[in-house]
């Protein structure tokens, strides 16, 4: 029986090649995109799940209270974690990791690298694989592991093993290191990611880290536990250790310590805001909720679209579901057929879903470059379960409502002609209403992205971007001898030194002023980064070089300060931080240092000598940024040959918010499209068999005298009403939710107006009466004769 089912089936698809295009196109864009939501969900989801311990391994994050409110810190003291793996037996294995920068150099290669100090027991307790040697060489401070990526560009494919190569860390000393190990390559989704490793102790001979000093800090710090029930105990006996740290540093006050799962990490990266982390976050929630949301509305688009045009398509075979019912069939078997017919179609949709994820998951890994999605199928168990289910799924929901439908036709209303079909119920007005307000949606948050990347681009950082390159120094005794180097040029407007430089590092502390405390950003700068940066004065004065006072008490603030202060008049007010008093010369205006992502906070200036400075900027006339900056990367390879050039533009500060802004846009368009593209292939086949059933109705309208323009608005009047019923739910939907997603990935961003919402409704009508048009101008011009005679 089931056999012929699918023969039938078989027969009434290819018989209906445009209900069979319309349908399989639109399930398997569909079901497509669902492959690629279901994969990027689980590519988040399973961040770090592949460590076997990794449900009883925990990182301990360090809490602040600042007038009254909670900061979370990845930094903990240096001492805390062996201190906790001694004292508590639960405690298995702890594990601190520090990240920090050396110049590697390996024959004529010099390349500057991140290198990730930990402690022996690194691999012991994280499962990163080794393709060559052994974990042990973290035991010795001359030894070191290599990433595969790593290893390939210093040594091709030779085995690395036993190679030296000299490494120079911030102190300048050159250090002979060993490769000991070749780590696999780690796996994208892992939160710890690093390209060499070294033990944690070789941070004591550069003099970066001390040992056993309690307001020392690592990046971060994991204990393995025996039983991860036993961490609240341990949190709960910690207070001795906060005494320790908050003797020694009196104006870095510990609230508490607690323990993070590790399998959460990375989820929650984006949602507490922690401080100082060094470890990699999953995609941010908006980049993992609003694919899922955008799969799950076009599989309802294409069900939707597929209970359509199954019902109006109905039409022709009125007359065979009479016959089957006159000579003894049952709805039952008539379900059947039609739910056979339906699992068919589902699976050729399957199958050129599966097709075009090969197409649709490459587009979407470059959008995101800094994640990998990797369609696998045959080690990707949870992945073949997912399309069982959603095929299942799709063929219960999509066919299940037709299947019933159309087998509960009487068979004496059938065969007399008398049962009405096609698309003009309540219930299929609101399926095609829906599937325009989803694609109206789409467009209008495309073209919001649009408006927001141009706003990014165009966006008054507070300082003049353009037209600026930056020199990262490692180590400060460059400053004068490259800037000695470079300043008779002429193209060189001018030239600044700083310790910290504006959107790329600062460090973070508490100040004072009066009873208030507030968290700011420090930079320490030379006497002329104002005016290089062009950061624009609002009161008071720059820094004079010839004030010894400016060096030694001297700051400059950012209105943000002054506004948390409350300062009406902020000259002369002075503030406390560093263990020190200075007194406030002047007031910038407030200046994105940490991009878009976060609200601006609150900065400080403070002048320092050449010895402290780890940049230099230099500002170049508009005409000569090329070659300018060609002579820049000259000059260094002169004055400093064993070190690599990195020196970079200032405007690429904005980059990755741009990119961000840009790869949103580009998801949202290609979503607009094809969920246009579904909606109007079903507003097509539905105005056909429309068309179909009114045939007579409009050749007698034009025997009686009626208009080519009078016929088509009959038709056009019907649907027209259906996509301004779409437009005013889908501007309705698409202020919150545009809104709240735009606001939820940018602090700072684009503001809301009409335009999109006016484009997106034009685009999607424009297109509607197209499909619809072209197919009523048919009818519409034809002969009346041929008209009446239609059957």
């Amino acid at each position: 029986m089931f056999k012929n089912y699918l023969k039938v089936a078989y027969r009434n698809l290819v018989h209906n090649k445009l209900y069979a295009v319309i349908n399989i196109f639109g399930l398997s864009v569909a079901m497509a995109y669902a492959i690629v939501a279901y994969l990027n969900h689980t590519y988040n989801y399973n961040f770090d799940a592949f460590h076997p311990n990794a449900e009883r391994i925990f990182r301990i994050k360090t809490i602040r209270l600042l007038n009254g409110q909670e900061q979370s810190w990845a930094n903990v003291p240096r001492p805390l974690a062996p201190a906790l793996q001694e004292d508590f037996p639960a405690i298995e294995r702890a594990v601190r990791l520090t990240r920090s920068n050396a110049i590697f150099r390996y024959g004529d290669k010099i390349f500057n690298e991140s290198v990730l100090h930990v402690d022996p027991g690194f691999f012991e307790m994280f499962s990163f694989p080794l393709k060559y040697g052994n974990a042990g060489g973290l035991q010795e401070k001359n030894k070191l592991v290599l990433s595969e990526a790593l290893a390939s560009k210093y040594f091709g494919n030779e085995n690395p093993i036993g190679k030296q190569i000299t490494l120079r860390y911030g102190d300048g000393q050159p250090r002979d290191f060993f490769v000991s190990a070749v780590a696999q390559k780690i796996p994208d989704h892992s939160s710890i990611q690093f390209d060499a490793l070294a033990a944690l102790d070789v941070l004591l001979d550069v003099g970066s880290d001390k040992a056993n000093d309690w307001s020392d800090w690592t990046h971060a710090a994991f204990v393995q536990v025996s039983n991860p029930d036993e961490t609240a105990t341990i949190q709960r006996q910690l207070d001795r250790y906060i005494a320790a740290h908050n003797a020694v540093a009196p104006d870095w006050q510990i609230a508490r310590f607690y323990f993070d799962p590790l399998r959460g990490l990375a989820m929650h990266a984006w949602d507490e805001n922690l401080r100082g982390d060094v470890l990699k976050p999953a995609m941010h929630p908006a980049g993992m909720i609003s694919p899922t949301i955008i799969a799950a509305l076009l599989l309802l688009m294409a069900c939707f679209n597929y209970i359509n045009t199954a019902i109006a398509f109905s039409s022709k075979r009125l007359k065979e579901i009479g016959v089957r019912k006159v000579i003894g069939g049952s709805r039952r078997q008539l379900i059947a057929q039609f739910m056979s017919e339906n699992i068919l179609l589902c699976v050729i949709a399957m199958i050129v879903a599966l097709a075009l994820a090969e197409i649709f998951v490459p587009i979407h890994d470059n959008m995101w470059t800094y994640f990998e999605l990797t369609l696998d199928y045959s080690e990707n168990v949870g992945l073949l379960m997912f399309l069982a289910g959603l095929l299942l799924t799709m063929g219960i929901i999509a066919g299940g409502y037709p299947a019933f439908y159309i087998s509960a036709y009487h068979p004496v209303t059938v065969l007399r002609g008398q049962q009405k079909f096609g698309g003009t119920s309540w219930f299929t007005r609101v399926l095609l209403t829906f599937q325009f307000t989803v694609s109206m949606l789409a467009l209008i948050a495309g073209l919001v992205f649009i408006r927001n990347a141009d706003f990014l681009k165009n966006l008054d950082l507070g300082y003049d971007k353009d037209l600026v390159v930056v020199v990262p120094l490692p180590e400060a005794k460059y400053y004068e001898p490259y800037r000695h180097a470079v300043e008779k040029n002429p193209n060189l407007v001018s030239i600044a030194g700083s310790r910290q430089h504006v959107g790329r590092t600062w460090y973070t502390r508490t100040v004072e002023s009066a009873a208030f405390k507030t968290q700011a950003d420090i930079l320490r700068v030379s006497d002329d980064y104002l005016s290089t940066m062009k950061l624009r004065l609002t009161a008071g004065r720059d820094f004079d070089p010839d004030l010894t006072t400016d060096l030694a008490e001297a700051v400059i603030v950012n209105q943000k300060l002054v506004d948390e202060f409350g300062w009406k008049e902020p000259l002369q007010q002075t503030v406390t931080f560093d263990s020190a008093r200075y007194t406030v010369i002047g007031v910038v205006e407030n200046f994105y240092n940490d991009g878009v992502w976060r609200p601006i906070n609150s900065c400080i200036f403070r002048m320092v000598k050449p010895e402290e400075f780890l940049f230099m900027i230099a500002r170049v006339q508009s005409e000569s940024l090329k070659a300018t900056s060609e002579f820049l990367r000259s000059e260094w390879q002169r004055v400093a040959p064993d070190v690599p050039y990195e020196g970079y533009f200032q405007d690429e500060v904005m980059a990755e918010a741009i990119s961000v802004s840009e790869s949103i846009k580009i998801m949202f368009i290609y979503i607009s499209g094809l969920a246009v593209a579904i909606s109007a292939m079903g507003l097509f086949a539905l105005v056909s068999l429309n068309i179909a059933k009114r045939t007579k109705e409009f050749g007698i309208r034009k025997v009686l005298g009626a208009t080519v323009i009078h016929i088509v608005n009959l038709v056009n009047k019907e649907f027209a009403r259906l996509l301004i019923a779409a437009g005013l739910i889908a501007s309705v939907c698409g202020y919150f939710a545009v809104k709240a997603l735009i606001a939820s990935i940018y602090a700072y961003h684009v503001g809301f107006s009409v335009t999109p919402f006016i484009l997106a409704g034009f685009a999607v009508f424009l297109i509607a009466v197209l499909t619809v048009g072209s197919q009523v101008l048919k009818v519409a011009t034809a002969n009346p004769v041929d008209s009446l005679r239609y059957e």
